[in-house]
């Protein structure tokens, strides 16, 4: 009907869109990722800063009131599909199913959208791996819309988007295939459904479709809640099966649970709605064992805004080195927050820091930290949020059991930290092209900063070690001499002493590294079981697991250690694999270690 496919010019390089692999991988499913490209976009377009962005996802399945009317969509695009090698045979379009996403509260795609002139439209459409967001926004990459085309099993979606003026919406379509020859003739990645400009001096740009009659049709047909409201909203047709309501509810909470609990989100999953008032119930239900001491855990983010005007400042100075000491702090401050992390009470710090601009620009600002720990808390969690999106990636508490959250939410530095992020804002990235090219020192700003939590924790647990005389008398006990001076006439015998357990696993050192299998013999009915095993290099002084930096090594990054597995299955990043034994007779072997440093290796089931 309207889909627009223009032959590939012969004098352009041809390269494939791959970007899409950011959105499933290892680190993060497509569920989540659709999740969160869609909520910070809506969280960024928010009329008023101060106000909430409302986000709906439902879906609608096989109930079209005609369902030729999407059939109708796709003409033309379906040979073009099948060339891509998709099997359309699995779009039932008797029966269609769509993904809807609106949200509500919203700006809509602002800008012109009959120019390639800079704006929220063109960015949207017409842009990959630009954009023009910075400062406090979540968004960065300019490749977040391709998650909408990689959730279609067509590969396609539509938006339809209500900016300005109410009278004038504006409905456009795009698709994202691989590069195919049809009849002879080569074709682009992208293509569009939509208009296209008659007139000079941008004669064949796709410009949206404004004819009433079908944006109308389109309305009814996928039950849009839209009617003249400012926003946008996206029909995703034929979404893949892995896009459950109830996986996408739990990305949403376990993401987003801190602009929910801030009254700047609502999320609506179907005919259930998320929001301050009822996510601790909701979340018990829907993200069981997603989300560790859920009720300690929200009231902790429910304090940190009150505990914002008690916050603790350190030295101007404290980054210079990278990381916090004891002289970060004034002596007096750092010992009431020490008594009061020890009490279980909150503790609150707002981190000074200069971001420097190779323009010249030099801008303080400052972000904050937050640490408890509460008395029946199982397990640490740390967050690392900046604009309201948690950044999972950055979690290292492990052995800390406490609650810890850094908020970035200062323009200069928040816009540091986004420019620091990875295409799908998992974690952060000192080594970030985009950092080096905007900032003095980047790398040490962002070494202080993501380990300012972690510093400042290690700060207040440090203690003074007292001498206890009978802390070893249940191991080291030697009877008295019968008739001396040792045991007392009367005293019973000690118990005699427990025999040592063998160890089911046995750590073996190689040559640059070490391998991990089972010393006894494993039964079936022990299977399987997950071991967690963390790796750093020795010190001369302090704990090796806690000075561990991802500088000497990250699973993670390609090249740097070599990982062999047999019988189990391996997650592997920074200093921590996490395993699942399946086999009696597993094997793991890491090589690649520095052969001039001793490592330390810490293993539990």
């Amino acid at each position: 009907m309207h889909w627009h496919f223009e032959e590939y010019p012969p004098n352009l390089v041809e390269a494939e869109v791959t970007q899409q692999e950011q959105f499933q991988n290892e680190e993060i499913d497509l569920p989540a990722t659709l999740i969160r490209e869609t909520i910070q976009n809506s969280l960024d377009a928010r009329i008023n800063e101060n106000g909430r962005a409302i986000v709906s996802f439902r879906y609608v399945s096989g109930n079209l009131p005609e369902p030729w009317f999407l059939r109708s969509l796709f003409e033309r695009h379906l040979e073009h599909a099948s060339a891509a090698c998709i099997n359309i045979s699995d779009c039932d379009f008797e029966r269609p199913t769509a993904l809807i996403i609106e949200d509500f509260g919203t700006t809509g795609l602002t800008g012109a959208w009959d120019t390639r002139i800079a704006g929220n439209f063109h960015n949207f459409w017409r842009r990959q791996g630009i954009t023009d967001k910075s400062g406090k926004q979540q968004g960065r990459r300019g490749l977040g819309k391709l998650v909408f085309s990689a959730s279609s099993r067509l590969r396609a979606f539509f938006g339809l988007t209500i900016p300005n003026d109410p009278n004038v919406p504006l409905l456009m379509g795009q698709t994202v295939l691989r590069f195919r020859l049809i009849n002879g003739r080569l074709y682009p990645p992208h293509a569009f459904f939509s208009g296209v400009k008659q007139t000079d001096p941008e004669k064949g740009l796709p410009i949206p479709i404004t004819d009433l009659s079908l944006i109308n049709d389109f309305r009814k047909q996928f039950g849009l809640r839209r009617t003249n409201e400012l926003g946008l909203s996206i029909v995703v047709p034929f979404p893949e099966p892995s896009l459950k309501l109830s996986a996408m509810m739990t990305a949403g909470i376990t993401s987003f649970f801190i602009p929910i609990l801030h009254e700047q989100l609502v999320l609506e999953f179907g005919d259930i709605t998320v929001d301050a008032g009822n996510i601790f119930d909701v979340a018990r239900k829907q993200c069981n064992g997603k989300i560790s001491d859920i009720d300690e855990l929200f009231a902790f983010i429910m304090e940190t805004r009150e505990k914002m005007r008690d916050a603790v400042s350190p030295e101007p100075g404290w980054h210079r080195n990278g990381r916090l000491t004891k002289d970060s702090f004034r002596h007096d401050d750092l010992e009431k927050m020490k008594a009061d992390f020890a009490a279980s009470r909150m503790v609150a710090a707002c981190m000074p820091v200069r971001i420097s601009r190779k323009s010249g620009e030099r801008r303080e600002s400052n972000f904050f930290l937050f640490l408890k720990k509460p008395v029946n808390l199982s397990k640490g969690q740390d967050f690392y949020v900046r604009s309201g999106l948690n950044i999972p990636g950055e979690s290292k508490f492990r052995d800390r059991r406490a609650l810890g959250m850094l908020l970035a939410e200062d323009e200069p530095v928040a816009e540091f930290l986004g420019d620091a992020e990875n295409p799908a804002h998992y974690r952060w990235n000192g080594k970030s092209p985009e950092l080096h090219r905007k900032y003095k020192n980047p790398e040490m700003t962002l070494r202080a900063i993501r380990n300012s939590l972690i510093g400042l924790h290690d700060l207040l647990t440090q203690v003074a070690e007292e001498a206890d005389e009978l802390a070893l008398r249940d191991f080291f006990w030697i009877p008295g001499r019968p008739g001396g001076k040792g045991k007392k006439k009367g005293t019973p015998e000690p118990p005699a002493p427990p025999i040592p357990k063998q160890d089911k696993y046995r750590i073996e050192k190689v040559s640059g590294g070490f391998t991990v299998r089972p010393s006894t013999t494993l039964s079936p009915e022990e299977l399987p079981v997950q071991l967690v095993i963390m790796v750093a290099y020795d010190t001369v002084s302090g704990n090796p697991f806690r000075l561990y930096s991802e500088y000497d090594f990250d699973f993670s990054r390609q090249g740097d250690l070599k990982i062999k597995v047999a019988g189990a299955d391996v997650l592997a990043e920074k200093n921590t694999i996490t395993c699942t034994v399946k086999d009696p007779d597993f094997r793991i072997h890491v090589s690649g270690f520095d052969l001039k440093r001793d490592l330390v290796i810490r293993m539990e089931e």
